[in-house]
């Protein structure tokens, strides 16, 4: 019995050995027990366990994650989303193209006769700032008489009207141009209330043109023409650039002419 008891404590002390050897074996070969990841194939294509790191977004339309994934051999390398494109950067729209960044007027693209306008060039101002001043002019005045006139008549008056302060008459060049456009858009000079003033409609803009012009700058065809063209308006039916240039040249030359011919008043 004795010996019996003696071979199987030998068997069971050999086992023991046995066991515990091929649990330490693994380790010292290099191998980390039986965890899941001492199976993974690190082949640099996963992300590592956790996923690396996405690539902060992009400012020139991509970029690279600089984290590397845990437990990965390789940087995780991604491309930012929604980054700008950099050849956009800083760049508004085209103007004349639709965008927010503003249109060109009608008359840039056409072009417009070359020429020194003095005054008339508010005609470039926006339109509300017209709107505005044919409203404060129509406010104002409540005389009209002079645009009821024939031309001659109108001339006659003007060329005292320095003298003769009863001669009301629109000298504001951006009131003068606003109501030259609304004349030429209305066929009519509408006044307050919706009044209608009566008389010849080429007048009534010769005076308001001849009005807005600089005293010493001769109102020609291409003044016309620019105006207009810049306004976005027609002479009325029947009248031609010469006749209206012609027109409101007499009137600005007669302006001319009674702003120096007045004699100052004699000292006592």
């Amino acid at each position: 019995m004795a010996t019996q008891s003696s071979f199987i404590t030998k068997v069971i002390t050999a086992g023991s050995f046995a066991i515990a050897a091929a649990l330490i074996a693994p380790t010292s070969m290099g191998f980390h027990g039986f965890s899941t990841s001492a199976f993974a194939e690190d082949d640099g294509t996963h992300e590592g366990g956790t996923s690396g790191h996405k690539g902060t977004k992009g400012g020139s339309g991509k970029g690279k994650g600089t984290d590397s994934g845990h437990g990965s051999k390789k940087d995780t390398v991604s491309k930012g989303q929604g980054g700008p494109d950099a050849s956009s950067e800083g760049k508004g729209p085209k103007a004349g193209s639709g965008g927010t960044g503003g249109t060109k007027p009608v008359w840039a693209s056409e072009g417009i006769p070359e020429g020194d306008y003095g005054r008339l060039n508010v005609a470039r101002a926006p339109q509300n700032t017209r709107d505005q001043a044919a409203a404060e002019a129509i406010n104002t005045i409540t005389d009209w008489s002079l645009y009821t006139l024939t031309l001659d008549e109108a001339i006659a008056r003007i060329r005292v009207y320095r003298t003769d302060l009863t001669v009301v008459r629109v000298d504001s060049p951006t009131q003068s141009l606003a109501l030259y456009q609304s004349v030429l858009k209305n066929n009519a000079l509408i006044v307050k209330d919706g009044v209608v003033v009566p008389g010849s409609t080429l007048v009534q803009a010769a005076i308001f043109l001849g009005s807005a012009s600089d005293k010493t700058k001769p109102i020609t065809v291409n003044t016309v023409i620019a105006m207009n063209t810049i306004l976005g308006v027609s002479n009325p039916a029947g009248v031609t650039n010469e006749e209206m240039a012609a027109a409101a040249e007499a009137i600005r030359a007669v302006i001319l002419l009674a702003h120096d011919d007045i004699t100052p008043n004699p000292i006592p």
